[in-house]
């Protein structure tokens, strides 16, 4: 099979899911070496008009994958161990700690599996997207909701992730986002 004809065997399975599925807009595409070998777009957005590849969506917690796979691969490289304190990585994080004085401190390997014990209806799900790292530690500053003990429950976390983020970034010297796009 040429990549030509697995292109367009993969637009024809995505556009009979989409059809099956009723789903109201899909655009996919594929990348070789940074450059986009193939795009399609299906469907009709809420004004009536179709999609096409460049049409914006908001992707939300599947972001989250792309941060995960990039800390573990901070991890392969030796920078950071699953179980490094969260303060130990981002020192100016220090007024991240668990709901109670004997509280596990957060490690990697919490914020990564969602049992750091932050809340899941945290206020601040989606500021962190492009926020600095001056303005997140002023959020933390003033405390991060815990729905339980660190390291004993699974709880959902967006601040999780965002933490993660500025791991990343205080690593890498560089953005997030920035470093995923640049791997």
């Amino acid at each position: 099979m040429t990549l030509e004809s697995a292109l367009d065997r993969v637009g024809e399975l995505i556009a009979a899911t989409a059809r099956e599925h009723h789903c109201p807009t899909i655009s996919w595409a594929v990348a070789i070496d940074g450059h986009v070998v193939a795009a399609e777009a299906h469907g009709r957005l809420a004004d009536g008009r179709s999609p096409s590849r460049h049409t914006v969506y908001r992707i939300a917690s599947m972001t989250k994958s792309f941060t995960a796979a990039t800390v573990l691969a901070l991890r392969d490289e030796g920078l950071l161990t699953l179980d490094d304190h969260l303060t130990e990585l981002a020192p100016e994080l220090a007024s991240v700690v668990g709901p109670t004085t004997d509280a596990a401190p957060i490690t990697v390997r919490h914020l990564l599996s969602m049992a750091a014990g932050m809340a899941s209806d945290d206020a601040w799900a989606d500021r962190h997207l492009d926020i600095d790292a001056a303005a997140l530690e002023a959020l933390l500053v003033a405390g991060a909701a815990f729905a339980v003990d660190t390291g004993t429950a699974f709880e959902y976390s967006n601040l999780g992730y965002a933490l993660l983020g500025r791991i990343v970034d205080r690593l890498t010297g560089t953005r997030v986002q920035r470093h995923v796009i640049d791997r």
